[in-house]
């Protein structure tokens, strides 16, 4: 599936760094820069090359999808008549290679509390063509429930949903290897994905082949101090209820499709 890559919109985004841009990356160009951030050259990553998206989701307010429409020079449809869909704007921005650039400005994103999304918001700065350029970028942990959400809970012509959720689940990986350091935040973060790997949306994920269990790094924490107890008590228990949940869905969708 075509697409633009994050290096591609390097223009966009520095224009609208220059203007004190404050909106959150959220959807496939934020799975994307995050990809870039943490990606590794091995068959896991290299399979899911490219890191594109066919758009570019920002989570804001109409003041954003003002500013982005006369930064960017977009034309468009700005939603000033209190129209209850979630965009704030649907803009098209003309890149200097000739295509047009989609640009949605989300005032919510499905899947997800809004205040969350904004209190855990990442400042991340760009590598490579991406460099002196900081985006700010939805949280990983909350990047991959959101897949998950979108996966299960909308229609995926024309989505890379699927895709997109394969590469978080790398990026959450590599992302609790750096909190090794400290156990709570660790644990606290494999809590909350046994949840979502639990989850009618983690079990539906796992039905259609993608285990999202794998974003937890179990050989890491094994080799790393401080999470023997895990392993000998709360693990064990978590994948139980994990298992069950699991068996009961898929139950369910063989007596439906028999």
């Amino acid at each position: 599936m075509p697409g633009f890559s994050a290096d591609e919109l390097t223009t966009v985004f520095r224009r609208l760094q220059d203007e004190g841009w404050d909106a959150i990356l959220v959807g496939g160009q934020a799975v994307n820069v995050w990809a870039h951030h943490y990606e590794k050259d091995t068959p896991a990553w290299r399979e899911l090359r490219p890191y594109t998206s066919l758009d570019l989701d920002y989570y804001g307010g109409l003041a954003e999808a003002r500013l982005a429409m006369r930064v960017l020079g977009a034309t468009g449809r700005l939603n000033t008549a209190g129209d209850p869909s979630p965009n704030a704007g649907v803009l098209q921005v003309s890149l200097a290679d000739g295509r047009a650039l989609l640009v949605d400005v989300l005032t919510g994103v499905f899947g997800l509390s809004a205040a969350e999304l904004e209190r855990t918001a990442v400042s991340l700065s760009g590598t490579a063509a991406l460099s002196g350029v900081t985006l700010r970028v939805i949280h990983p942990l909350l990047l991959l429930e959101a897949k998950a959400a979108a996966l299960r809970g909308l229609p995926q012509a024309d989505r890379q949903d699927a895709k997109h959720l394969k590469i978080v689940i790398l990026v959450v990986r590599e992302w609790l290897k750096g909190q090794l350091g400290d156990p709570r935040v660790v644990f606290r973060a494999v809590e909350r994905l046994a949840t979502l790997v639990a989850s009618p949306d983690g079990v539906q994920a796992f039905a259609r082949g993608i285990d999202l269990l794998k974003a937890v790094p179990m050989e890491e924490m094994r080799a790393a101090p401080g999470f023997e107890p895990f392993f000998q008590q709360r693990l064990p228990q978590l994948i139980d209820k994990i298992t069950r949940k699991r068996a009961r869905h898929l139950e369910a969708i063989q007596e439906h499709n028999p």
